[in-house]
């Protein structure tokens, strides 16, 4: 999980239902290489108490592709072990269902919409309630 340097920037997100849209000053911040692999998961959460396990036993046949079937509290919750198994604060306090991020923390977290369009926002929560935004990418794990 070698993390990547992503300088500072702007960005103008729009809402296609309400018609409207947002500036957002992004701050410098570092990003994984790679989406988190089923390996980088299991390694994570063999050690840390209260860490969803890993579920398919994929990290065991192919630990190079991205983990799935994670929830986004899992993920949270998978990113603050990740914090503390490198010696640094988490990102997230968590209480039951409700997640603040400690925006100051060098914990590992999710990015934010703007930074990858991706998932610590909610969705659109007049449409869809308390959905986070969800992204994803392919992979495929060739076969000879």
């Amino acid at each position: 999980m070698l993390p990547v340097p992503i300088p500072a920037g702007a960005i103008e997100l729009r809402d296609a239902r309400s018609g409207t849209a947002r500036h957002v000053t992004l701050r410098p911040f570092r990003i994984g290489q790679t989406q988190v692999t089923q390996g980088d998961w299991a390694a994570v959460a063999s050690g840390a108490p209260g860490q969803p396990a890993e579920s398919t036993g994929a990290a065991h046949r192919e630990p190079e592709i991205p983990v799935h079937a994670v929830t986004w509290f899992d993920a949270v919750q998978w990113c603050n072990a990740a914090s503390v198994a490198s010696g640094i604060a988490p990102a997230y306090r968590i209480r039951g269902r409700e997640v603040t991020w400690d925006v100051s923390s060098d914990g590992f977290r999710l990015p934010t919409e703007a930074e990858w369009e991706w998932c610590w926002d909610y969705a659109d929560i007049a449409r869809y309630a308390d959905y986070r935004s969800l992204r994803g990418g392919g992979w495929m794990v060739g076969r000879g």
